[in-house]
């Protein structure tokens, strides 16, 4: 039987030049309000004759500690060194002491020669870090990290102004513990946790989810596994109580040492590759020992969530 061929469908790139400074600073901070958890983000303010405006805020880094972050928003049809430097001199003269990171975002094309001469205009300034996205790029990140901002920017509806949606939870006293606490339970009731060791389809995946979960107790950053953030949560040290604060960093201090014990076991060759010679295969075989340590590791930690929730947490493997 012949195959059926599927009719091809073509996805327009988006014209960014078709809409107004304003409109795509807007589009800029719904992105970002969704692409990155923030503690703080707010409008950097008006700068030069076009009125523009940028972003600046302070998110958590990997490590959970407060990185300082402008976005600057360039919706030009070709981003020209000269805009692109005096946005830069403009940023580093307004703030005091320089942002840890800077983000220019243009809508149209950021050629080779004018991307390096940007980072060379950074680096004088003695700006360490620096991303440039063309038009391209953004779209790429809004379709893979803000799809339902897109559709709503097609759709006509006029995207947000304020950058309080950002805002980060506030603290948790004691009479709040128990809703904020319940937030957890989804951190922990997924296949990394649930699965028995012996029948875990990719170690990878399960390397990662614990590193995730880590993140999320230290920062209140809960991400999909492709890395977008997909709720807030308070964060472990939210907690007033101070017992709280501690039985949550000991569930952290488990789960790292649930990661070192499987890192252990994969240097030691209890863990090891299939033995198919590829390198992206999911496949590895498990001694027993190595699986009956993990999984105990695994119990223990549930229990304490389970404990801390009030209620069963997950389900032991």
């Amino acid at each position: 039987m012949a195959s059926k061929r599927l009719p091809a469908k073509t996805v327009h790139a988006i014209d960014f030049s078709t809409i107004s400074g304003n409109e795509f600073e807007r589009l800029v901070l719904a992105f970002a309000v969704r692409r990155w958890p923030w503690d703080r983000l707010d409008w950097f303010g008006q700068k030069g004759n076009d009125g523009g405006r940028d972003l600046s805020g302070v998110r958590p880094d990997v490590a959970g500690h407060p990185q300082s972050v402008v976005i600057a928003c360039a919706n030009w049809g070709n981003l020209t060194i000269t805009k692109a430097k005096g946005d830069l001199a403009k940023i580093a003269s307004a703030c005091d002491p320089l942002p840890e990171h800077v983000l220019v975002i243009a809508g149209g094309a950021v050629p080779a020669s004018v991307r390096s001469k940007v980072e060379e205009a950074a680096t004088r300034l003695k700006i360490d870090s620096l991303e440039v996205w063309s038009g391209v790029e953004f779209e790429e990140q809004l379709r893979h990290h803000a799809r339902p901002v897109l559709e709503r920017f097609f759709a006509g509806e006029e995207l947000p102004d304020d950058p309080d949606l950002a805002r980060a939870p506030d603290r948790v006293p004691p009479a709040m513990e128990a809703p904020a606490l319940a937030q957890y339970r989804a951190l922990f009731e997924r296949p990394a946790f649930e699965t028995p060791f012996r029948s875990e389809s990719n170690l990878p995946n399960f390397r990662r989810a614990l590193t995730d979960v880590i993140e999320a107790l230290n920062t209140g950053i809960a991400r999909a596994r492709d890395g977008t953030v997909v709720q807030r949560i308070p964060c472990r040290f939210a907690f007033e109580s101070r017992a709280t604060c501690e039985a949550l960093a000991d569930v952290v201090r488990s789960v790292n040492d649930l990661r070192a014990a499987f890192d252990e076991h994969h240097r030691a060759g209890a863990v090891r590759p299939c033995g198919c010679g590829k390198g992206d295969c999911p496949v590895f075989m498990i001694d027993a020992a190595a699986s009956r340590d993990l999984d105990a590791r695994r119990r223990s930690i549930l229990a304490r969530m389970s404990k801390l929730v009030g209620a069963p947490v997950g389900r032991a493997p």
